[in-house]
């Protein structure tokens, strides 16, 4: 089991480290637009694709364990991704018809339509290759899921470092590098996988159809809602104002992997706590656990904002230094999520309302970055982000604490929050000052963290130290 959590947090640092590498080379071989053009291409691609799979790569693990038993779990395997990938032709054959009214839709240009063609096949190889990451982890074959994630992340970074960076190749060359990784992958785990087993059967779609196709329109709303900063930026912006958003977002969004990473470690203990009852004591174990996690994060989202510049400088070409503010506010965003992860309503299996949820996020985020975006550019996309994000995450707190209220400790909790913006706010209004003087700035905030949460770091030591133990 240990050996099978290290595969887990090894795959989730290769496979976002490596990018990080490669990226300092890659913002000078493209340009912003060219980025603002790959991130709508990407929107475009997660949503077909997930439109396509029709919830069945979510319903498979579902489904694993029961099939598992009568040893038909190949089978199930092999009958929803070939499903899949016959149902991924669908928006092609649309993209066929009406080929430069949808490039006109998503790019306001027509001449774009190959790059929605391209980025449906990269997005429905990565859902393809969620099938076989998911049988892994059903299968609990940690060095599997390892190679997986591995080799796909070292083979599409070493095709744009040849095709992109080296050959100075333009935008189609990362883009073709993705597609070209995604066949290989795909191809290659299905005839090591379906090499000598390998049966289609109907009854399988029959049963889990009617389950999974609801989930559909809450994977169209959800898709819709984490990206519509980028699209109405594109909409409203240019495109490279998408691009330098796009870029910038990536840094930040390293605390949405991080709370992720945490989540897989909190979040069983969380639920067999919540199944354990619901008494005051039992609520305020998990609130008293979930500060140690949040205090991790908090910790590293502070380092993030302090020195965004200078890992932009050091990351991304020039035209991305003097949007470190991007990376501050989404950060801070980024940490809030922390709060949805608790999964109250799932437990209480309050369904609806996590659908109704999702409709408000788009709603507001729309409204929001509409009047945002149009004063204030790729910082007001950022911002409306930020404000849709406590405006309804802090009502879907609300509702899950009704659901099962976990007694959490408010006062480290809020205090934490408030050091991280009061810091964030302190280096925006020091921007104008000498560069030594704003590092001055920087060191003395940590190390006035490092006093005021010395507890905190030294109780944090004693718990993981007692986990690994």
């Amino acid at each position: 089991m240990r050996s099978n959590a290290l595969y887990y947090a090894l795959a989730t640092v290769i496979s976002n480290g490596i990018p990080f590498l490669v990226l300092p080379f890659l913002t000078r071989a493209l340009t912003p637009s060219e980025f603002g053009i790959i991130a709508l291409g990407q929107v475009f691609g997660t949503l077909t694709a997930g439109l396509s799979f029709q919830g069945l790569n979510i319903f498979f693990e579902r489904n694993y364990f029961e099939w598992k038993k009568k040893k038909r779990e190949k089978d199930l395997l092999f009958t929803f991704f070939s499903y899949c990938l016959f149902a991924s032709i669908l928006p092609l054959v649309i993209l066929y018809f009406f080929p430069k009214f949808i490039s006109k839709l998503v790019f306001d240009d027509p001449k774009l339509a190959l790059v929605l063609v391209l980025f449906h096949i990269i997005c429905s190889g990565n859902q393809l290759r969620s099938f076989f990451i998911s049988y892994f982890r059903c299968q609990e074959d940690g060095r599997s899921f390892f190679l997986a994630q591995v080799i796909a992340v070292i083979l599409s970074n070493a095709l744009i470092g040849w095709w992109t960076i080296i050959n100075h190749g333009d935008m189609y060359s990362y883009i073709y590098s993705h597609v070209t990784m995604n066949i290989i992958m795909v191809i290659g785990f299905a005839l090591m996988i379906f090499k000598n087993h390998r049966k289609f059967d109907i009854s399988f779609l029959k049963e889990a159809l009617p389950v999974s196709l609801p989930l559909t329109p809450q994977i169209f709303i959800g898709t819709l809602s984490s990206h519509i900063d980028k699209y109405m930026l594109g909409l409203l912006g240019t495109l490279g104002g998408v691009g330098v958003y796009s870029v910038t977002q990536k840094f930040a969004f390293t605390v949405f992997i991080g709370m992720g990473t945490l989540g897989n470690l909190f979040t069983p203990i969380v639920y067999k706590k919540m199944f354990e009852g619901d008494s005051l004591k039992i609520r305020g174990e998990i609130g008293q656990i979930l500060t140690r996690y949040f205090f991790v994060g908090a910790a590293f989202t502070l380092v993030l904002s302090l020195f965004s510049q200078e890992l932009l400088i050091l990351a991304t070409a020039k035209e991305y230094h003097q949007s470190y503010s991007l990376i501050m506010i989404l950060a801070f965003y980024y940490l809030l999520l922390f709060f949805g992860k608790q999964n109250q309503l799932v437990f209480k299996k309050r369904t609806y309302t996590i659908s109704m949820l999702a409709f408000l996020r788009v709603g507001v985020g729309a409204l929001l970055n509409y009047y945002f975006i149009s004063a204030w550019g790729g910082l007001g996309a950022a911002s409306a982000t930020l404000v849709a994000g406590i405006i309804v995450e802090g009502y879907a707190f609300y509702l899950s604490q009704k659901a099962y209220s976990i007694v959490f400790e408010y006062t480290k909790i809020l205090s934490l929050l408030a050091f991280i913006l009061l810091s964030s706010i302190f280096i925006l209004l020091a921007k104008e000052l000498p560069y030594f003087q704003i590092l001055t700035l920087k060191v003395f905030l940590l190390i006035v963290f490092a006093v005021v949460y010395r507890k905190n770091i030294i109780g944090l030591g004693i718990f993981f130290r007692e986990k690994v133990a």
